[in-house]
């Protein structure tokens, strides 16, 4: 098993980062929908059904050249290249992502949350989309059945979920700072309740706001929207 590196541990090995400051290694608790609800909405989903289709988050990946609550630096040149290596895997439907950081270098499927389907570079912040990968059960009668449905649910109930990078590399310190080396590879994305990296959150709306002066456009779905008028019948 790959060794997971601590908040300014050097080394190699698993590097993960949520805000460890803020205990969010612990597993997200989220309840079902209550039976009353399940039958209001199963009584009255014929009338008003939600078609199986895509949820989709904006969100901020990672930033590069900047120090994250983690007290870790990722150089330009790396995370350039780790984005550019994903790229393959977000074309062929394989950027996957768990909710919450497991301590492992693999992926496993039957806790995955979500894929990111787009991601680019705006100066050193590294933008994306998720599609969050609900079942139909949740979008046709608000059944929830699998971990992309809890994390759904938690968004149309308003609850602000990060985002955080997991990859297997080394971290050495360079001039006092603690630096990801060119040994670093990128797994995954996956959601946390509080991310390390500043501002790395998911957003419905049209706009991720980088710092108090500074807005990006990127795209916006309605679908949570949605989902909300549907569950509130």
């Amino acid at each position: 098993m790959v060794k997971l590196l601590t908040e300014q541990e050097e080394g190699h090995g698993l590097i993960c980062e949520w805000n460890t400051r803020r205990g969010c290694s612990g597993e997200l608790s989220m309840n079902n929908l209550d039976e009353s609800l399940v039958k209001k909405v199963l009584s009255e989903a014929e009338n008003k059904m939600i078609s199986d289709t895509a949820t989709l988050m904006n969100c901020i990946l990672q930033k590069c050249d900047t120090e994250n609550r983690n007290g870790r630096f990722y150089p330009r040149e790396l995370l350039i290249r780790e984005d550019k290596n994903y790229q393959e895997l977000i074309r062929e439907g394989r950027g996957l992502g768990e909710a919450n950081h497991p301590d492992s270098s693999n992926i496993d499927i039957t806790n995955v949350s979500h894929r990111v389907i787009k991601s680019w570079w705006e100066g050193n912040t590294l933008l994306g989309v998720l599609e969050i990968m609900t079942s139909r059960a949740y979008h046709e009668s608000g059944i929830i059945c699998c971990t992309a449905d809890k994390i759904a649910d938690l968004l149309r109930k308003g609850v602000k979920l990060g985002i955080s990078s997991r990859g297997v590399g080394s971290l050495k310190s360079v001039s006092g700072r603690n630096t990801v080396q060119d040994d670093f590879e990128l797994i995954c994305y996956d959601l946390v309740a509080s991310p390390s990296t500043p501002g790395a959150f998911l957003y419905p709306d049209s706009e991720i706001k980088l710092n108090e002066s500074t807005n990006i456009k990127i795209i916006n779905n309605p679908l949570i929207n949605k989902l909300d008028d549907f569950l509130n019948l």
